[in-house]
């Protein structure tokens, strides 16, 4: 009997179950990390907002032209494109740059271009506003499908947007802009153009604007007669951007197949 007293507080300690020892070497998991306030408001940030109201500024632009209201889509895409510098301004100097933030910047440059270029082919039916809108509009499409493809693989960082592309967009920009505002003070010509008979090209569309100014006394007729003698050249600089950003578009895309190719036609490509 005083041997079995002496073994049942043994047995009692042996029937409890055991708690593992840690070993000094052995690591340590972190508990999973849960999203926090500033984690997820990380992308609410003042370039970010600027990049948001461009692409808002898409629909009214649209809504503006197809009201023919011109001087107030010239305003909006203006004031597009100047938020374009302001955000990547901002982004860097706050030091603000998001994932958001890099992804939206060119979806929205694209978009609002796109948007422009679409308008000013419907309004002015010219050879060249054709050529270029398709030139960039395949590009763009093929330069998206291959960021996606890029990221997909995680090699995205290979297709990032460069110089080259920045001074595509401004180019862009500049001749889409100076485009509307040609529109918005020579539109009252395509139809007097029109109505003469005369076709609707650029050097009748600009000869029947300035035989309307003639017509209109005063002040404001002397500064559509100033407008309409120097339409000319600025259509030709306007022109001649255009062309320049449509080369620029074609081959700033060249570098991003030449980083891409050996994932698309190497022996890892996958689709």
């Amino acid at each position: 009997a005083p041997v079995a007293r002496r073994l049942a507080p043994a047995r009692r300690a042996a029937a409890l179950p055991r708690t593992p020892r840690l070993s000094m070497s052995a690591p340590v998991e972190d508990p999973p990390a849960t999203p926090t306030a500033a984690s997820t408001a990380a992308w609410r940030t003042v370039p970010t907002y600027l990049t948001l109201a461009r692409v808002a500024a898409v629909p009214a632009f649209i809504l503006a032209m197809g009201a023919n209201l011109v001087g107030w889509a010239t305003f909006l895409f203006v004031a597009a494109s100047l938020t374009d510098l302001l955000d990547g301004y901002l982004a860097r100097k706050l030091s603000q740059t998001t994932a958001f933030g890099t992804f939206l910047d060119p979806v929205a440059d694209k978009l609002m271009v796109m948007a422009a270029l679409s308008s000013l082919c419907v309004r002015l039916p010219w050879p060249h506003l054709g050529v270029c809108a398709s030139v960039i509009a395949v590009r763009e499409v093929a330069v998206s499908a291959l960021r996606e493809y890029m990221a997909k693989r995680g090699e995205g960082t290979k297709v990032e947007v460069g110089a080259q592309g920045k001074v595509k967009t401004a180019t862009q920009m500049v001749a889409v802009a100076m485009h509307l505002a040609f529109l918005g003070v020579i539109r009252d010509g395509i139809p007097l153009a029109r109505s003469a008979g005369s076709g609707t090209s650029m050097s009748t569309v600009i000869d029947a604007f300035c035989a309307a100014a003639s017509q209109v006394p005063g002040i404001w007729g002397a500064i559509l007669q100033f407008i309409a003698a120097n339409a000319l050249p600025w259509l030709f600089i306007s022109t001649i951007l255009l062309g320049v950003s449509t080369v620029l578009t074609v081959t700033s895309a060249v570098p991003y197949f030449r980083a891409a190719w050996p994932a698309l036609t190497g022996p890892d490509a996958k689709a």
